[in-house]
């Protein structure tokens, strides 16, 4: 845990760095890209002293944010790349809350609870979102929005099925879990 002064950017940078997860099975995006910005948003956020759950919170309104403006704006260049901003800024932070847990020790059971609830509501959140936007701005495409539909349910199963080999993971202690 770290002391309570304030905290300089760039030690938090290099901390989160050496304490980085393993990168093993893990998406290329997500390992060279997301934990890279995740670790400097943890980092700055630990220098103003916001909490893994602000960290959160903050991820779950930049996703929301681009998944309305998904829904309620006219397709256009510009609103694609504020959606994709917004979606990945959210993305980033929510790899930055647990990294800030790590580095303040502010971690725990009721954290990582919150931080799966949000997980469980915007991944399938987002897939309905876009049947929606195509159902308001493409109707000619509503078959479209039907396949959104369909991969907002495997999407849930899978990101379920995965939190469940986890538990399973930490009932063995560290053992994997047999097929």
């Amino acid at each position: 845990m770290l002391e309570r002064s304030p905290l300089r950017y760039r030690e938090s940078v290099a901390t989160l760095r050496s304490a980085q997860k393993s990168g093993a099975g893990v998406p290329a995006y997500m390992r060279w890209v997301n934990r890279w910005l995740g670790r400097r948003i943890a980092a700055a956020a630990a220098v103003i002293g916001l909490t893994p759950n602000g960290v959160t919170a903050v991820s779950a309104l930049c996703s929301l944010a681009g998944l309305v403006l998904l829904v309620v704006a006219e397709p256009g260049l510009g609103v694609g790349v504020a959606v994709a901003l917004l979606l990945a800024l959210g993305f980033a932070c929510d790899s930055a809350d647990g990294q800030l847990a790590r580095l303040t020790g502010a971690g725990g059971p009721a954290g990582e609870w919150v931080d799966h609830v949000v997980d469980a509501i915007r991944t399938p959140l987002t897939h309905v979102a876009v049947a929606v936007a195509i159902a308001a701005h493409r109707p000619e495409l509503i078959w479209l929005a039907g396949v959104a539909l369909a991969y907002a349910v495997v999407s849930a199963g899978q990101f379920m099925s995965q939190i469940l080999a986890e538990q399973l993971v930490r009932q063995r202690g560290g053992e994997a879990p047999e097929p």
